[in-house]
């Protein structure tokens, strides 16, 4: 998504722009930083973190608290943000169905396409609740142990 957003072209003062260089200073200077921060996977950096303090092992193990990684998990919530920005997403289903209506594929494929993108949504979103479900009621060392299996 990053990369996709120097080359997607924007409305400045009402004005479509889409040429590259302002295309990309403005998206360098609006929401770039915020894009990187909100794409860290956290509980990856997390993991990896634990397991270099492991692998480092004798009082570094025992002296390390897996709570002084909380400060990482402060970018967690600031990917709702990035998730309204997505939900402009239906601009391109708009775009979608004109896209539709112009190449005219046969009706069984077109709903065969959006079963399995329908399907892939729902998958994805028991994922996340399952990821929820096993962040919140589990403690740092139990999340490791499941990490590492």
């Amino acid at each position: 998504e990053i990369l996709l957003n120097f080359f997607i072209g924007i409305y400045h003062q009402g004005v479509y722009r889409d040429d590259l260089e302002f295309v990309a200073w403005s998206y360098l200077t609006n929401s770039f930083l915020f894009d990187v921060a909100t794409s860290i996977p956290v509980a990856i950096v997390e993991f990896a973190t634990i397991q270099q303090c492991r692998a480092e092992g004798g009082e570094a193990e025992q002296d390390f608290n897996p709570n002084n990684l909380r400060i990482v998990r402060i970018v967690k919530p600031l990917r709702i943000f990035k998730l309204l920005r997505i939900m402009k997403a239906t601009k391109i289903i708009i775009l979608l169905d004109k896209l539709e209506s112009i190449i005219r594929p046969p009706p069984v494929s077109t709903r065969i396409v959006r079963l399995l993108m329908s399907i892939l949504l729902i998958v994805h979103i028991c994922a996340c609740l399952y990821w929820l479900v096993k962040l919140v009621f589990t403690n740092d060392l139990e999340m490791v142990d499941f990490l590492d299996a």
